[in-house]
């Protein structure tokens, strides 16, 4: 916050036995010279970063520059390093002790302002509610996992709720998802169809249906029903969506539905 802008760089020494990750700033100087102000190490599993934002965050009267790190790590999964600049001390401070595991992501889910309420959030996996058979589908011989993302705001938050979003990772959406263990999903692999649907965790049972939602090519809209509403249009797919008498009844709607995906 000194009106220059800095240089932060990833880098990866894998010179010795164990690798390392570091995370160094620099600036450049009146003299046009480039010094490093500061270094720190990051979690050692990362193997490439995929994607680098920031935002600054307010707590009280002091403002922080932060810098989301989206790390992947040799299995393909990802995890986020949360840094930011401590005004006091003057230097790097991470917020996760163990990102690898803490903040461990679903792949190519990023970190992003999942609630508009101006700080971006790191996403975490959760686990959703179900049985196992439902949760998964394999599809061109690779197994998809349906899941929960938690979305955390570590400094300055400002939002009255836990973000909670389901996430479906064959027809790649987010869907933000206020009922967390009072609902699980069916996924109809033949037309590409995820039911959403009542769970008893008492029973261990899936209950009513409540709404769905349909995932089409735009070159092949033949298997949309009458009763199907358009959700969102991508330049290559098409989502629809429908209700049930029972997802009304427990508030489900159409805006509802649009404002969340």
């Amino acid at each position: 916050n000194d009106g220059k802008n800095d240089i932060l760089i990833v880098y990866l020494d894998d010179s010795a036995d164990v690798q390392k990750t570091f995370l160094r700033m620099f600036s450049l100087t009146g003299k046009k010279e480039f010094v490093k102000y500061a270094e720190m190490l990051l979690d050692s599993s990362a193997a490439s970063v995929y994607d680098m934002r920031c935002d600054t965050a307010n707590k009280g009267s002091k403002s922080f520059k932060r810098l989301f790190v989206s790390c992947l790590k040799t299995d393909s999964t990802m995890f986020t390093e949360l840094v930011y600049w401590d005004p006091d001390s003057l230097s790097l401070s991470r917020v996760f002790d163990d990102p690898s595991f803490s903040a461990l992501t679903a792949a190519n889910v990023t970190c992003r302002d999942i609630d508009f309420d101006g700080y971006i959030e790191v996403p975490v996996i959760d686990k959703i509610s179900g049985l196992p058979d439902d949760l998964s589908v394999t599809t061109d011989e690779k197994t998809y996992t349906f899941m929960l993302l938690r979305w955390l705001n570590c400094i300055g938050d400002k939002s009255k709720r836990e973000i909670v979003s389901f996430y479906n990772p064959v027809d790649s959406y987010i869907l933000l998802f206020p009922w967390k263990d009072d609902v699980t999903v069916k996924y109809d692999r033949s037309t590409a169809t995820t039911k959403f649907c009542s769970w008893s965790s008492f029973n261990s049972s899936v209950g009513d249906e409540l709404f769905s939602i349909h995932c089409v090519e735009l070159d092949d809209l033949s298997g949309v029903s009458d009763k199907e509403q358009v959700l969102y249009k991508t330049s290559t797919h098409a989502f629809y969506f429908t209700i049930s008498r029972y997802g009304e009844s427990m508030g489900v709607s159409a805006n509802s539905l649009i404002s969340s995906f």
